[in-house]
Protein backbone atom coordinates (compact mmCIF):
# COMPACT_ATOMS: atom_id res chain seq x y z
CA UNK A 1 0.00 0.00 0.00
CA UNK A 2 1.36 3.40 -0.64
CA UNK A 3 2.27 5.51 2.44
CA UNK A 4 0.65 8.56 2.18
CA UNK A 5 0.70 11.00 5.34
CA UNK A 6 -2.07 13.36 5.98
CA UNK A 7 -1.65 16.34 8.29
CA UNK A 8 -4.33 18.02 9.39
CA UNK A 9 -4.70 21.54 10.60
CA UNK A 10 -5.51 21.23 14.37
CA UNK A 11 -7.45 24.60 14.97
CA UNK A 12 -10.66 23.88 14.81
CA UNK A 13 -12.46 20.64 13.08
CA UNK A 14 -12.76 22.89 10.00
CA UNK A 15 -9.88 21.50 7.93
CA UNK A 16 -10.15 17.83 9.83
CA UNK A 17 -13.81 17.53 8.49
CA UNK A 18 -12.98 18.02 4.79
CA UNK A 19 -9.50 16.31 5.51
CA UNK A 20 -11.59 12.50 6.45
CA UNK A 21 -14.13 13.34 3.82
CA UNK A 22 -11.03 13.25 1.45
CA UNK A 23 -9.39 10.52 2.99
CA UNK A 24 -12.63 8.57 3.11
CA UNK A 25 -12.41 9.06 -0.56
CA UNK A 26 -8.66 7.61 -1.20
CA UNK A 27 -9.47 4.41 1.41
CA UNK A 28 -11.86 3.69 -1.19
CA UNK A 29 -9.55 3.93 -4.17
CA UNK A 30 -7.47 1.45 -1.83
CA UNK A 31 -4.89 4.14 -0.13
CA UNK A 32 -5.56 4.56 3.44
CA UNK A 33 -3.76 7.35 4.78
CA UNK A 34 -2.40 7.81 8.17
CA UNK A 35 -3.16 11.01 9.93
CA UNK A 36 -0.83 13.43 11.69
CA UNK A 37 -2.12 16.76 13.94
CA UNK A 38 -2.45 18.40 17.82
CA UNK A 39 -4.36 16.34 20.76
CA UNK A 40 -7.64 18.31 19.89
CA UNK A 41 -8.51 16.53 16.45
CA UNK A 42 -7.70 13.05 17.71
CA UNK A 43 -10.85 11.91 18.38
CA UNK A 44 -12.38 13.30 15.24
CA UNK A 45 -9.86 11.50 13.24
CA UNK A 46 -10.16 8.20 14.68
CA UNK A 47 -14.26 8.05 14.83
CA UNK A 48 -13.26 7.64 11.09
CA UNK A 49 -11.63 4.66 11.41
CA UNK A 50 -8.24 5.90 10.50
CA UNK A 51 -4.90 6.03 12.56
CA UNK A 52 -3.70 9.35 14.31
CA UNK A 53 -0.34 10.55 15.02
CA UNK A 54 -0.34 13.05 17.88
CA UNK A 55 1.90 15.52 17.56
CA UNK A 56 2.50 18.96 19.44
CA UNK A 57 0.50 20.93 16.39
CA UNK A 58 0.14 24.50 15.48
CA UNK A 59 -0.21 27.16 18.09
CA UNK A 60 -3.71 28.97 18.40
CA UNK A 61 -4.42 32.67 17.68
CA UNK A 62 -5.80 34.33 20.95
CA UNK A 63 -8.99 35.83 20.88
CA UNK A 64 -9.83 38.38 23.07
CA UNK A 65 -13.60 39.34 23.62
CA UNK A 66 -14.34 37.87 20.09
CA UNK A 67 -10.95 39.91 18.35
CA UNK A 68 -7.74 38.66 17.22
CA UNK A 69 -4.93 39.81 19.55
CA UNK A 70 -1.01 39.38 19.89
CA UNK A 71 -0.37 38.02 15.97
CA UNK A 72 3.17 39.22 16.66
CA UNK A 73 3.64 36.53 19.27
CA UNK A 74 1.29 33.91 17.37
CA UNK A 75 3.71 34.53 14.33
CA UNK A 76 6.68 33.67 16.84
CA UNK A 77 5.66 30.69 18.52
CA UNK A 78 4.51 29.16 14.74
CA UNK A 79 8.21 29.40 13.81
CA UNK A 80 9.76 28.14 16.89
CA UNK A 81 7.11 25.21 16.96
CA UNK A 82 8.16 24.90 13.30
CA UNK A 83 12.06 24.71 14.12
CA UNK A 84 11.18 22.57 17.22
CA UNK A 85 9.29 20.07 14.69
CA UNK A 86 12.36 18.80 12.34
CA UNK A 87 13.95 16.08 14.45
CA UNK A 88 10.36 14.80 15.57
CA UNK A 89 9.68 14.72 11.79
CA UNK A 90 12.41 13.43 10.62
CA UNK A 91 12.53 10.18 13.47
CA UNK A 92 8.50 10.17 11.72
CA UNK A 93 9.99 9.78 8.55
CA UNK A 94 12.64 6.56 9.25
CA UNK A 95 9.94 4.78 10.83
CA UNK A 96 7.29 5.31 8.29
CA UNK A 97 9.14 6.09 4.75
CA UNK A 98 6.75 8.48 3.69
CA UNK A 99 5.90 8.73 -0.39
CA UNK A 100 3.67 11.62 0.04
CA UNK A 101 2.68 14.40 2.60
CA UNK A 102 -0.91 16.00 2.37
CA UNK A 103 -1.21 18.98 4.53
CA UNK A 104 -4.23 21.24 5.60
CA UNK A 105 -2.74 24.18 6.39
CA UNK A 106 -0.68 22.62 8.54
CA UNK A 107 3.01 24.59 7.74
CA UNK A 108 4.62 23.02 10.07
CA UNK A 109 4.59 19.69 8.73
CA UNK A 110 4.37 21.18 5.11
CA UNK A 111 7.72 23.12 5.46
CA UNK A 112 9.74 20.01 7.13
CA UNK A 113 8.90 17.30 4.92
CA UNK A 114 9.65 19.81 2.19
CA UNK A 115 13.08 19.95 4.36
CA UNK A 116 13.61 16.32 4.12
CA UNK A 117 12.90 16.33 0.22
CA UNK A 118 9.39 14.23 0.72
CA UNK A 119 6.65 15.33 -2.53
CA UNK A 120 4.24 17.28 -1.18
CA UNK A 121 0.58 18.43 -1.48
CA UNK A 122 -0.90 21.36 -0.16
CA UNK A 123 -4.76 22.04 0.90
CA UNK A 124 -5.69 25.45 1.48
CA UNK A 125 -7.86 28.22 1.90
CA UNK A 126 -6.05 31.09 1.51
CA UNK A 127 -2.19 31.74 -0.51
CA UNK A 128 -2.25 34.56 0.87
CA UNK A 129 -1.99 36.29 5.11
CA UNK A 130 -3.05 39.41 6.38
CA UNK A 131 -3.38 39.52 9.97
CA UNK A 132 -1.41 41.94 10.96
CA UNK A 133 -2.58 45.31 12.21
CA UNK A 134 0.17 46.82 13.81
CA UNK A 135 3.69 47.88 12.76
CA UNK A 136 5.90 44.99 14.26
CA UNK A 137 2.95 42.18 13.28
CA UNK A 138 3.76 43.62 9.80
CA UNK A 139 7.67 42.86 10.07
CA UNK A 140 6.94 39.42 11.38
CA UNK A 141 3.97 39.00 8.56
CA UNK A 142 5.95 40.08 5.50
CA UNK A 143 8.62 37.44 6.54
CA UNK A 144 5.75 34.69 6.67
CA UNK A 145 4.28 35.40 3.26
CA UNK A 146 7.40 35.22 2.13
CA UNK A 147 8.18 31.96 3.44
CA UNK A 148 4.79 30.45 2.88
CA UNK A 149 4.90 31.58 -1.01
CA UNK A 150 7.97 29.37 -1.13
CA UNK A 151 6.13 26.49 0.17
CA UNK A 152 3.42 26.61 -2.06
CA UNK A 153 5.63 27.31 -4.69
CA UNK A 154 7.31 23.52 -3.49
CA UNK A 155 4.04 21.85 -3.33
CA UNK A 156 3.36 19.55 -6.62
CA UNK A 157 -0.24 20.43 -6.47
CA UNK A 158 -2.31 22.89 -4.32
CA UNK A 159 -5.26 22.53 -3.84
CA UNK A 160 -7.90 24.73 -3.00
CA UNK A 161 -11.56 23.82 -2.25
CA UNK A 162 -13.07 26.80 -3.23
CA UNK A 163 -14.88 27.88 -6.99
CA UNK A 164 -11.97 29.40 -9.21
CA UNK A 165 -11.99 32.90 -8.63
CA UNK A 166 -11.40 35.65 -11.27
CA UNK A 167 -8.05 36.64 -10.70
CA UNK A 168 -6.06 33.39 -10.40
CA UNK A 169 -3.29 32.65 -8.36
CA UNK A 170 -0.24 32.86 -11.12
CA UNK A 171 0.98 29.14 -10.66
CA UNK A 172 0.59 26.17 -12.65
CA UNK A 173 0.62 24.04 -9.53
CA UNK A 174 -2.53 25.50 -8.41
CA UNK A 175 -5.96 23.82 -8.51
CA UNK A 176 -9.79 24.58 -7.81
CA UNK A 177 -11.80 21.65 -6.96
CA UNK A 178 -15.41 23.33 -4.89
CA UNK A 179 -16.37 22.89 -1.59
CA UNK A 180 -14.95 19.72 0.01
CA UNK A 181 -17.81 18.24 2.57
CA UNK A 182 -18.66 14.93 4.03
CA UNK A 183 -21.53 12.70 2.46
CA UNK A 184 -24.72 12.40 4.60
CA UNK A 185 -26.04 9.58 5.80
CA UNK A 186 -28.66 10.60 7.38
CA UNK A 187 -32.05 12.01 6.14
CA UNK A 188 -33.50 15.43 7.63
CA UNK A 189 -36.53 13.33 9.39
CA UNK A 190 -34.11 10.93 11.15
CA UNK A 191 -32.02 14.13 12.95
CA UNK A 192 -35.41 15.60 13.67
CA UNK A 193 -36.92 12.71 15.23
CA UNK A 194 -33.45 11.89 16.95
CA UNK A 195 -33.98 15.21 18.56
CA UNK A 196 -37.39 15.35 19.29
CA UNK A 197 -38.62 18.37 17.00
CA UNK A 198 -41.90 19.08 15.91
CA UNK A 199 -43.05 19.22 12.44
CA UNK A 200 -43.60 23.22 13.45
CA UNK A 201 -40.60 23.77 14.73
CA UNK A 202 -37.93 25.29 13.11
CA UNK A 203 -34.46 23.40 13.97
CA UNK A 204 -31.48 26.24 14.13
CA UNK A 205 -27.66 24.82 14.99
CA UNK A 206 -25.53 27.02 16.38
CA UNK A 207 -21.39 26.15 16.22
CA UNK A 208 -18.47 27.68 17.28
CA UNK A 209 -16.24 25.36 14.67
CA UNK A 210 -14.73 22.87 17.00
CA UNK A 211 -12.37 25.25 18.86
CA UNK A 212 -12.66 27.92 21.64
CA UNK A 213 -11.67 30.58 19.88
CA UNK A 214 -15.28 31.45 19.08
CA UNK A 215 -16.55 31.21 22.83
CA UNK A 216 -17.33 34.94 23.63
CA UNK A 217 -19.07 35.06 20.06
CA UNK A 218 -21.06 31.78 20.51
CA UNK A 219 -21.74 32.83 24.04
CA UNK A 220 -23.40 36.51 22.86
CA UNK A 221 -25.09 34.45 20.42
CA UNK A 222 -27.05 32.05 22.85
CA UNK A 223 -28.00 35.20 24.83
CA UNK A 224 -29.42 36.85 21.66
CA UNK A 225 -30.99 33.33 20.11
CA UNK A 226 -32.53 33.03 24.09
CA UNK A 227 -35.00 36.19 23.60
CA UNK A 228 -36.53 35.00 20.64
CA UNK A 229 -40.66 34.10 20.59
CA UNK A 230 -41.69 31.47 18.20
CA UNK A 231 -41.30 27.73 17.75
CA UNK A 232 -37.15 27.43 17.48
CA UNK A 233 -35.22 24.41 18.92
CA UNK A 234 -31.70 25.21 18.79
CA UNK A 235 -29.01 22.72 18.96
CA UNK A 236 -25.96 23.98 20.33
CA UNK A 237 -22.49 22.45 19.87
CA UNK A 238 -19.75 23.21 22.31
CA UNK A 239 -19.62 23.34 26.26
CA UNK A 240 -22.60 25.98 26.94
CA UNK A 241 -24.57 23.79 28.99
CA UNK A 242 -23.98 26.34 31.86
CA UNK A 243 -25.04 29.02 29.79
CA UNK A 244 -28.55 27.82 28.50
CA UNK A 245 -29.91 27.00 32.11
CA UNK A 246 -32.96 25.28 31.80
CA UNK A 247 -34.69 26.26 28.70
CA UNK A 248 -36.01 23.59 27.09
CA UNK A 249 -35.55 25.18 23.50
CA UNK A 250 -32.26 24.37 24.22
CA UNK A 251 -30.16 21.05 23.13
CA UNK A 252 -26.46 21.08 24.07
CA UNK A 253 -24.03 18.45 22.86
CA UNK A 254 -20.45 18.79 23.57
CA UNK A 255 -18.80 16.94 20.37
CA UNK A 256 -20.87 15.98 17.14
CA UNK A 257 -18.64 13.53 15.26
CA UNK A 258 -21.34 13.97 12.38
CA UNK A 259 -22.40 17.64 12.39
CA UNK A 260 -22.81 18.27 8.85
CA UNK A 261 -25.85 15.85 9.01
CA UNK A 262 -27.58 18.30 11.90
CA UNK A 263 -26.41 21.06 9.16
CA UNK A 264 -27.89 19.77 6.31
CA UNK A 265 -31.34 18.98 8.64
CA UNK A 266 -31.60 22.28 10.30
CA UNK A 267 -33.40 25.15 9.17
CA UNK A 268 -30.96 27.72 9.59
CA UNK A 269 -27.00 27.54 10.97
CA UNK A 270 -25.31 30.37 13.43
CA UNK A 271 -21.77 29.84 13.02
CA UNK A 272 -18.66 31.46 12.96
CA UNK A 273 -17.36 32.21 9.52
CA UNK A 274 -14.96 28.96 9.03
CA UNK A 275 -14.83 28.02 5.77
CA UNK A 276 -16.18 24.54 5.82
CA UNK A 277 -19.39 25.38 8.11
CA UNK A 278 -19.94 27.53 5.53
CA UNK A 279 -19.02 25.26 2.79
CA UNK A 280 -21.60 22.32 4.65
CA UNK A 281 -24.64 24.64 4.92
CA UNK A 282 -23.74 25.87 0.85
CA UNK A 283 -23.54 22.48 -0.52
CA UNK A 284 -26.60 21.20 1.25
CA UNK A 285 -28.57 24.00 0.93
CA UNK A 286 -29.10 24.92 4.18
CA UNK A 287 -29.44 28.73 4.84
CA UNK A 288 -26.36 30.37 7.33
CA UNK A 289 -25.65 33.05 9.42
CA UNK A 290 -21.70 33.23 9.43
CA UNK A 291 -20.25 35.58 12.18
CA UNK A 292 -16.12 36.24 11.96
CA UNK A 293 -13.76 36.40 14.94
CA UNK A 294 -12.86 40.52 14.91
CA UNK A 295 -9.40 40.54 13.35
CA UNK A 296 -9.91 37.14 11.86
CA UNK A 297 -8.76 38.40 7.80
CA UNK A 298 -10.13 34.89 6.70
CA UNK A 299 -13.41 35.03 8.49
CA UNK A 300 -13.90 38.48 7.58
CA UNK A 301 -13.36 37.99 3.76
CA UNK A 302 -15.74 34.64 4.26
CA UNK A 303 -18.49 36.32 6.13
CA UNK A 304 -18.12 39.56 3.69
CA UNK A 305 -18.71 37.63 0.94
CA UNK A 306 -22.20 36.21 2.23
CA UNK A 307 -23.21 39.86 3.11
CA UNK A 308 -22.04 39.35 7.18
CA UNK A 309 -20.11 40.94 9.40
CA UNK A 310 -19.29 41.15 13.23
CA UNK A 311 -21.54 43.78 13.53
CA UNK A 312 -23.68 41.63 13.07
CA UNK A 313 -23.21 39.86 16.57
CA UNK A 314 -25.77 42.57 17.60
CA UNK A 315 -28.36 41.33 14.89
CA UNK A 316 -29.00 38.23 15.11
CA UNK A 317 -32.65 37.75 16.26
CA UNK A 318 -33.76 39.84 13.32
CA UNK A 319 -31.60 37.93 10.90
CA UNK A 320 -33.17 34.06 12.14
CA UNK A 321 -36.56 35.53 11.96
CA UNK A 322 -35.37 36.79 8.16
CA UNK A 323 -33.58 33.60 7.35
CA UNK A 324 -34.89 30.63 9.14
CA UNK A 325 -36.01 27.95 6.39
CA UNK A 326 -35.49 29.71 3.29
CA UNK A 327 -34.04 26.74 1.96
CA UNK A 328 -31.86 27.02 -1.11
CA UNK A 329 -31.56 24.12 -3.64
CA UNK A 330 -28.09 21.92 -2.56
CA UNK A 331 -24.84 22.59 -4.68
CA UNK A 332 -23.00 19.26 -6.22
CA UNK A 333 -21.19 17.49 -3.50
CA UNK A 334 -17.87 16.36 -5.85
CA UNK A 335 -14.93 18.50 -4.10
CA UNK A 336 -13.74 15.43 -2.25
CA UNK A 337 -13.75 13.17 -5.24
CA UNK A 338 -11.45 16.38 -7.48
CA UNK A 339 -9.09 16.34 -4.41
CA UNK A 340 -8.33 12.81 -3.71
CA UNK A 341 -8.02 12.30 -7.94
CA UNK A 342 -5.48 15.21 -7.52
CA UNK A 343 -3.40 13.36 -4.74
CA UNK A 344 -3.64 10.04 -6.32
CA UNK A 345 -2.64 11.87 -9.62
CA UNK A 346 0.38 13.52 -7.79
CA UNK A 347 1.24 9.73 -6.02
CA UNK A 348 1.22 7.84 -9.87
CA UNK A 349 3.45 10.44 -10.99
CA UNK A 350 6.37 10.53 -8.01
Amino acid sequence: MRKLIYASSNIGYGHVSRDVAVGMVLDEMGIKPVFVGGKSIRKFVENYGFRFIEYYGEPLLTIVGGKVVGVSLWYLRYWLRYRRGFKWFKKLHKELNMELVVSDEDFIVLGNAQKLNIPTVLITDQLDIAFAKTKVARFFEERVHKWMQEKILSSLKVIVPSFRPEMDYPSNNVVYVGPIVRDVKRNRDDIRKELNIADYEKLIVITGGGSNLGKHIVSKIIDEVSLLRGDYKFFVVGEFSNKVGHDDRFIVRNFVKDLHEYIAASDLVISLAGKSTIDEALVYGTPIIAIPIKNHFEQEYNATKLGFSYEDLYNIRNLVERMAGKRREPLANDGKKKAAKEIIDVLNMI
